[in-house]
């Protein structure tokens, strides 16, 4: 036999051929496989499907470039009935979800339909698949892998094109996500959506009001759209009941919502809530939007490096406290937390009296460690209006959320979510008394959010407070790690004071440090107060004059407690 004869003979389209041959004189009988067995291997391992799914495939094949076929013209060519067929319909399925067949438009199956006179899926053979046969090899499903997240929605809004003409099956299209998730898990839309754990007919219904509102900038979106989702209208129907009466999991989950207009809910309409454009989309607006969220951080390079004293206890707690919040050591000790199925974040509790720099601690620690702050101010998270408080309060912890996930995506420290002066928000909660709406109530929303957020959080969080013996139990046990930040001893009063003024001489630094149970806050006002004063009197004040300022700051610091105290 010459060359190009047992080339012929080895040609993938050779074997389909022979396979539609045999199987249309002798149907799927034992004597077909027998003789049919060459061929059949030779499909099977090129496009790695069984004997029975190479018979349908080489079928379906046969039909390429006149009308897409049925199920029930595969019945007919291999003398089968439309009963006997049902048992290969997993194997049509496979060869769908290899992508070797798919279904085509519902307009175009419709009229074909009509013409032929038959009913059923109506499938077609893809042009890659037959450009690969005609090259004699097999076909292998495309990667998706390291997509950008604008990628990926172009690949999801072909997708639900493709679902919306019913040219994949709902399982399939489902299959389709799955895998387009796991060949790209780092990005913070995948691991956000994960993170949500929704079954099939909800996170297609996600995905749906995501594509649509970024690929088609579909904003509300009508309970009819679902049609062309789910496989059947009753699904579809099904889930729009789901949302009317808010038992959805997107609603509960607080990602989809009623759109309202002019102040009256629309049951029939929907649309992403905030919170999920935050959560979810915020990577399709970089870099803008990743200004917007880092915008009000403070950045650690505009920290500036500053000498802090401590007493032996507080400093070798803060000296570990930043070594574990170093990234390397940070990101270990996470992930050995989640295997061991304990909370991952981190949360930690300053108090003190003022002025003995948890604060600036907090600074200090955000420069070591390179991390930014993100300051919470709790006097702006106030409000007059019944409710807007909460919604602040979570706001500020969605917001905080999204930085985690962004500054991991991009491989950067997270953040550290600062609660400076929590005494107002960690007191204990209030007894509530019979008025709706009280302050107290809001007072202790607040804090039940709080509590719930602290549980569930995956960052680190910092919060100071000048006052412990009002601290709610809740809280004390949420906080990992708690630093009591004492006035500073002698030996760190000296330290101090000869950082803050180098011209002190060592007998005039031993005397103010002895005289005066100063806090570091308070020797820092005492020096600006002589900086300015050799400004204003062109010459450095004299010892004399310090120890003025120094009565002078511990009589200001007593009237202050007697104004509490009264």
């Amino acid at each position: 036999m010459q060359g190009n004869e047992v080339q012929a003979e080895n040609n993938l389209l050779t074997h389909i051929s022979r396979i539609v041959t045999l199987s249309n004189k002798k149907g799927l009988s034992d004597d077909f496989f027998a003789e049919a067995e060459e061929h059949l291997e030779a499909v099977g391992e090129k496009l790695r499907v069984s004997p029975v799914q190479a018979v349908l495939f080489s079928h379906y094949l046969g039909n390429f470039g006149d009308y897409s076929i049925t199920s029930a013209d595969i019945a007919a060519a291999i003398h089968c009935d439309k009963i006997e067929m049902i048992r290969y319909l997993d194997d049509i399925d496979c060869l769908e979800q290899k992508r070797l067949i798919y279904r085509c438009r519902k307009e175009g199956s419709f009229f074909e339909q009509r013409r032929k006179g038959k009913e059923g899926a109506v499938y077609g053979v893809p042009a890659d698949v037959v450009a690969a046969i005609r090259q004699n090899r097999g076909y292998e499903v495309p990667r998706m892998e390291n997509l950008s997240t604008a990628k990926l929605f172009e690949v999801l809004e072909e997708l639900f094109s493709k679902r919306k003409y019913d040219e994949v099956s709902f399982y399939n299209f489902m299959s389709e996500i799955r895998s387009l998730f796991d060949q790209n898990p780092t990005l913070m839309f995948v691991q956000t959506i994960n993170d949500f754990r929704l079954p099939d007919e909800n996170l297609a219904l996600l995905l749906f009001f995501c594509n649509a509102l970024i690929n088609n900038d579909e904003k509300t979106i009508s309970g009819t759209d679902f049609n062309g989702v789910y496989e059947r209208r009753s699904e579809a129907n099904s889930v729009k009941r789901s949302l009317r009466d808010s038992t959805n999991p997107l609603i509960k989950l607080e990602l989809v919502e009623n759109e309202c207009r002019d102040g009256l809910r629309d049951t029939e309409c929907f649309r992403l809530t905030e919170k999920a454009k935050t959560e979810l989309l915020s990577e399709l607006e970089l870099p803008a939007q990743q200004a917007k969220y880092r915008k009000g951080l403070i950045e650690y390079k505009s920290i500036a490096k500053k000498t802090l004293f401590y007493n032996k206890r507080e400093a070798e707690a803060i000296r570990r406290l930043t070594g574990l919040l170093h990234p390397a050591p940070f990101n270990k000790v996470r992930t050995r937390l989640a295997k061991s199925g304990m909370r991952t974040g981190f949360a930690c509790l300053f108090s003190g009296a003022p002025g003995t720099g948890k604060t600036e601690t907090v600074y200090q620690i955000a420069r070591a460690t390179k991390r930014p702050i993100c300051m919470v101010s709790i006097a702006q998270t106030k409000s007059k209006w019944f409710g807007e408080s909460e919604q602040k309060i979570k706001g500020i912890f969605d917001r905080y959320r999204m930085m985690v996930k962004e500054s991991r995506s991009l491989k950067q420290p997270v953040p550290i979510l600062l609660f400076n002066e929590a005494d107002a928000v960690i007191g204990k909660r209030r007894q509530l008394d019979d008025v709706r709406c009280s302050p107290g109530q809001t007072e202790n929303a607040i804090q039940n959010i709080i509590l719930q957020e602290m549980e569930n959080l995956d960052g680190i969080l910092i919060a100071t407070t000048n006052l412990t013996n009002n601290m709610d139990n809740a809280f004390e046990r949420r906080f990992l790690y708690k630093i009591e930040f004492e006035k500073p001893c002698q030996a760190a009063r000296e330290a101090i004071w000869k950082t803050m003024l180098p011209g002190l001489s060592a007998e005039e630094t031993c005397e103010l440090a002895s005289r005066y149970d100063f806090s570091g806050g308070q020797i820092e006002n005492i020096s600006r107060k002589r900086a300015v004063d050799a400004v204003l009197g062109g010459e450095e004040p004299s010892f004399d004059m310090m120890l003025t300022y120094c009565s002078e700051e511990r009589k200001s610091k007593q009237l202050i407690r007697i104004g509490f105290g009264v």
